[in-house]
């Protein structure tokens, strides 16, 4: 199931067992806002997430019972095309987000291994 749940740090600093690293020239949205919704009419969620984006690279990452987790991805014309990370046999995970505009990104999302769930997503980002 696509269950994004997260506590990152208000700081400048990234939080412990993050596997983001801090690279010169990339632009951080450590306190932004995921809200993702869910073809089969399951509740909405809201939840927290931290944003890079490097050059046409993007990565999102939130926290899941068992550590942290992330899509990464690159730029693909006007969107960024990302996988779920890390890779886990028996479990696929794909996304797209529109490039940043006003603050805002949104896309489609599609998982699938013991559950299969679509559905889409925006991201307030937030520094």
């Amino acid at each position: 199931m696509f269950m994004l749940t997260a506590h990152l740090c208000a700081t400048s600093r990234l939080p412990s067992g993050s596997t983001l690293k801090r690279e010169v020239g990339s632009m951080r949205y450590q306190n932004s806002v995921m809200t993702t919704h869910f073809h089969d009419g399951s509740a909405s969620q809201e939840e927290p997430c931290a944003v890079i984006v490097q050059g046409n690279t993007l990565v999102v990452e939130y926290k899941r019972d068992n550590g942290y987790s992330s899509y990464r991805g690159t730029q693909d014309g006007d969107v960024y095309k990302l996988r779920f990370h890390p890779e886990t046999p028996g479990f696929k995970g794909e996304a797209t987000l529109s490039l940043p505009e006003g603050g805002f990104m949104d896309g489609d999302w599609s998982e699938s291994g013991a559950v299969t769930n679509a559905g889409t997503w925006e991201i307030e980002l937030r520094e």
